[in-house]
């Protein structure tokens, strides 16, 4: 069926292709241009011009310019139209064979509502209206969020205001989303750019982008394309998302923001604050600068235990065999800057530079409490033995960024063709810096702890020896066992360029356009670590008594133990450091260390080239976009590998150590046929037919193994998941993607949309987890380890629905009311091998048995997100429920056994709110509630049906109040 499809497609293109330049002789025919404005001059953006009695038509560009072609000779009348605009209409003569112009200035509709942000200047107009338009007059599918929207809740970062669209999830983690997905699928199958400059990923060896770095309030509008026409990069199988930064369309102007807040967690602070100035200047206004920057500061603490699971004595079921209790206190600083420069050498011609920076710094502390058991008692009920306990401080000093930045020129009138042309450099990095730990080990007495595992989810321990408790909380009783400490970076820079020609013709009477491209992208990513862990060598190691004063708890995770728990003495991450620094001696450095660190070292060189043919045809109410594109992709990488023993029994020694490095290289075609039925100038059918990449991940391709050695891990290696090993035999996944979706836009601001979509997926890539390690790296031996293998396939089906409406037209102060809502639902799987993995040498061993099904790797079954809105006058509020279903973090053996699992996501159902109050013109209160209902975070082990908690973490409520003010 899919080849039937594709050789369709290219037979349509072909045709088309022959077709278009024989049109291009028609005669007898006019053209009609002109640039669309309001009363002020700023251009409008997706206006719509159309000449009345025929098909003919156009949408305004991002400056208000509008181009026809074909027009008949004669008198014709042009109407000009724009949501939240009067229409205006015009006569002129189209004499055959002339270009007449026709410039339209539109009047504001007086009746439209207030905006509930004070406008600024941005490519899309920054409101609803002007979104709306976007997405009606697009030739894919595609939902656009405008910076309106953005900021009318609590959503500081782009992953959490992209969240709010519907059929995009976020994965998330402290507190807040970090990576963006895309009707449920995994976040590297979503494409990430900035003003289309892809993003390289954030994190070492993958290639998805952590969109919590980027501040929300220095974009001028999201947009997700879930379907790819053929002059968008191919890798978006997910689909993709493009972060708008404003520009300038206005006379100067600008607004300043701040906001305070704190947290319900240990009373943390917060806070944040942004300003944007920029509009146009000079004769003509052919000179536009914006420059905006954004800071945000939240010191939230995090309560969170991660229990372990082992069989009970009877072998009946399974207890809890470890609670690690961990207590962090962060504060994250994110900062973004955007800017603009352009210059509009005459009415076809501009040149721009243009993009943003952001960064992300995460420096903070993380307490442990970490207590055992090695047995279940046989012979007492609910009652673990053979325990151990250790405590550690932890000192985190992540800090990340996310770049992007364009020049390029446009230029209208290049002979008979429209020039797009630019040249951008995009990149991101991540580095720990002197990250450290100590550790201190229990050796007062023995003992034993009550469980309570009825449920499951929310398992409790209780020391129920009060001579017990006493002994675990005295710190004399913890002695010092070592400590480890790291630099690692993580760099990802590309560079890329990119020409495209765009020729409008008619085809006999209808309007169409050519449109031809190509475009190279050289992308360098690579990983270093130094790390290095000590042991005390003193036959007497100091106790925690001496470097006591860290942070402590004493009503630590109140939300499940009933009033909380005492976590005790903590060490002093600064007294800690300065005893292991000043005492040299008395640590020995580990083995295996030096040879650790060269082993997860990786570097990946990619370079694809792309170039495409494209053609648009108008005939009455449908349009046809229909496309190919060929990239070749270029991958070169290179890790290391060693196994000489000796060098793994060394501190120092790297003897055995050899460079590993290979490549791939292949061609593809990717098919695109998209069409838009317009039913009436408000309702749109659409179907696409598209087929995706994803790339493998650098790391996952170089032959290098990452992890934290057993001796690092509490509990040993049994208790060590950490280990991830490389796989230079991996495949690409493919996607053929099928699309169907009805829209119909309501009033100046509503939506009513819904269809279903459908992936058929190849050469599926995946994360399978298996037990016991058994390779050359003595550090990680017996550890549970993760490896990427490719499935023979999968398949995703699903749904979504929107609707956003407001009612002006109820009663009184009822006027103001209106809502948003929108759910999508995913049914997904993907075949997984049964089989094992040879960690020295023979890779995946497939068993006789069928592969197993399986739901799609990190894909939610359910999106949804409901918001009650009110906006009258001065006042605007929104309540908004967002929901994710829970979803497959890494593949086990699919069965109920907690130890050895599926690792799902939990669901995760959060409730914000937000009130705006405008109290003098230009001037806005702000108050903004996050995260209402305390919702969880965390993974469980087992199936849906069966769940078994791993990781439960809660971040408590974040209360803002602030002012915003605009100013010319």
């Amino acid at each position: 069926m899919t080849r039937s499809i594709g050789r369709s497609v290219l037979i349509a293109i072909g045709a088309i292709a022959i077709a278009g330049p024989a049109a291009l002789r028609a005669q007898g025919t006019a053209t009609i241009r002109g640039h669309v404005a309001d009363s002020s001059g700023t251009p409008l953006v997706a206006a719509v011009i159309r000449i009345a009695g025929t098909p003919l038509g156009a949408s305004g560009t991002v400056d208000g310019t509008y181009l026809i072609l074909g027009v008949p000779g004669g008198a014709q009348k042009i109407i000009a139209t724009a949501r939240g605009f009067l229409p205006d209409t015009e006569t002129v003569n189209a004499a055959a064979g002339a270009t007449v112009e026709q410039n339209f200035r539109l009047r504001a509709n007086v009746a439209q509502l207030a905006q509930i942000v004070v406008k600024g200047s941005a490519r899309l107009g920054e409101t609803k209206g002007a979104a709306l338009d976007s997405m009606r007059t697009a030739a894919n599918i595609k939902y656009v969020e405008s910076a309106d929207d953005i900021r009318s809740l609590p959503s500081l970062n782009a992953a959490e205001a992209a969240e709010r669209i519907p059929g995009v999830s976020t994965e998330r983690d402290e507190g807040e989303g970090k990576f963006v997905q895309i009707r449920g699928t995994e976040p590297k199958l979503a494409n990430v750019s900035i003003d289309g400059i892809a993003i390289p990923g954030t994190l070492s060896g993958d290639r998805s982008v952590k969109l919590d770095d980027v501040p929300s309030d220095i974009l001028g509008a999201i947009e997700v394309s879930k379907t790819l026409s053929a002059d968008q990069d191919a890798s978006g199988i997910g689909g993709t998302v493009n972060l708008v930064t404003k520009v300038p369309e206005t006379a100067p102007r600008g607004y300043i923001a701040a906001l305070l807040g704190a947290t319900s967690i240990d009373a943390g602070t917060a806070g944040q604050g942004s300003f944007t100035y920029g509009g146009r200047v000079g004769d003509d206004k052919k000179l536009g600068f914006l420059v905006g920057a954004s800071f945000d500061r939240n010191n939230r603490p995090i309560e969170d235990i991660e229990p372990f699971w082992g069989p009970t004595a009877s072998g009946t079921g399974f207890y809890p065999n470890d609670f690690n209790q961990r207590y962090y206190l962060y504060s994250r600083e994110r900062y973004g800057v955007n800017g603009d420069l352009d210059y509009r050498i005459d009415k076809e011609t501009q040149i721009y530079v243009r993009g943003l920076w952001s960064s992300l710094l995460d420096p903070g502390l993380r307490y442990v409490w970490d207590v055992a058991s090695n047995a279940d008692s046989a012979g007492a009920s609910n009652t673990a033995a053979q325990g151990s306990s250790s405590r550690q401080v932890e000192n985190r000093t992540p800090t990340e960024n996310t770049y992007g930045f364009g020049t390029g020129i446009t230029k209208k009138d290049f002979g008979p063709f429209a020039l797009d042309a630019s040249a951008s450099v995009s990149g991101s990095s991540s580095a720990e810096r002197n990250y450290r730990n100590t550790d201190f080990t229990y050796t007062g007495p023995d003992f034993s702890y009550g469980y309570n595992n009825s449920n499951v989810l929310t398992p409790k321990y209780a020391i129920n020896s009060p001579a017990v408790a006493s002994s675990l909380l005295d710190p004399a009783n913890y002695a010092m066992t070592g400590y480890s400490y790291g630099t690692n970076t993580t760099t990802a820079a590309q560079v890329a360029g990119r020409v495209n020609l765009r020729l409008a013709y008619s085809l006999g009477s209808l309007p169409a356009s050519f449109k031809f491209g190509a475009s190279i992208s050289d992308l360098t990513k690579q990983y270093n670590q130094q790390d290095a862990s000590f042991n005390v060598a003193a036959a007497t190691p100091p106790t925690l008594a001496s470097f006591a004063g860290g942070s402590t708890n004493a009503h630590y995770y109140s939300m499940v133990f009933p009033g909380g728990i005492n976590l005790g003495p903590m060490p002093s991450n600064s007294a800690t450091q300065a005893y292991e620094n000043a005492n040299p001696g008395a640590f020995s450095l580990q083995p295996g260390n030096a040879v650790g660190d060269l082993l997860s070292n990786y570097y990946g060189h990619e370079r694809v080239a792309a170039a495409y043919v494209m053609h648009d045809l108008d005939a009455g109410a449908w349009h046809f976009n229909v496309g190919l594109r060929l990239e070749s992709t270029y991958q070169q990488y290179r890790g290391y590998a060693d196994t000489l023993a000796s060098d793994f029994n060394s501190p120092t020694s790297v003897a055995g150590a050899q460079q590993v490095s290979g490549g791939h290289t292949y061609n593809d075609l990717f098919p695109s046929l998209q069409i838009r039925y317009a039913i009436d100038p408000v309702t749109n059918v659409r179907m696409a037919v598209t087929r995706g990449i994803a790339r493998p991940d650098y790391a996952a391709l170089a032959p290098t193994t990452l992890g934290t050695p057993n001796s690092q891990v509490p509990g040993g290696a049994q208790f060590n998941q950490s280990v991830t090993i490389g796989n230079p035999n991996l495949r690409a996944e493919y996607a053929w993607n099928y699309d169907l979706l009805f829209e119909h836009y309501v009033g100046d601001d509503g939506l009513i949309s819904f269809g279903g979509f459908y992936k058929d997926l190849h050469d599926v890539i995946y994360n399978q987890r298996f037990q016991n390690y058994q390779g050359p790296i003595l550090a990680y031996q017996g550890a549970a380890y993760t490896v990427p293998l490719n499935g023979p396939g999968g398949h995703l089906i699903g749904w979504e629905v929107d609707w956003e409406q407001k009612f002006p037209t109820l009663p009184g102060v009822l006027g103001g009311l209106g809502f948003a809502a929108n759910w999508t639902h995913v049914n997904s799987y993907a075949l997984i091998p049964n089989g094992t993995f040879d960690s020295t040498a023979a890779g995946f061993v497939p068993s006789a048995l069928p592969p197993r099904r399986a739901p799609l790797f990190r894909t939610s079954p359910n999106i949804g997100n409901v918001s009650g809105i009110y906006s009258a006058g001065a006042v605007y509020a929104r309540l908004a429920w967002v929901y994710q279903g829970a979803n497959i973090a890494g593949y086990g053996d699919g069965s109920n056994d907690p130890t050895s699992g599926d690792t799902y996501f939990y669901a995760h159902s959060q409730v914000d709110a937000s009130l705006y109050i405008t109290v003098m013109r230009g001037t806005q209160l702000q108050l903004q509630v996050l995260n209402i209902n305390n919702a969880v975070f965390g993974f469980f082990n087992g199936t849906p049906q069966q769940q078994y908690d791993i990781q439960r973490e809660y971040y408590g409520r974040t209360f803002y109040l602030g002012v915003r003010k605009s100013f010319e």
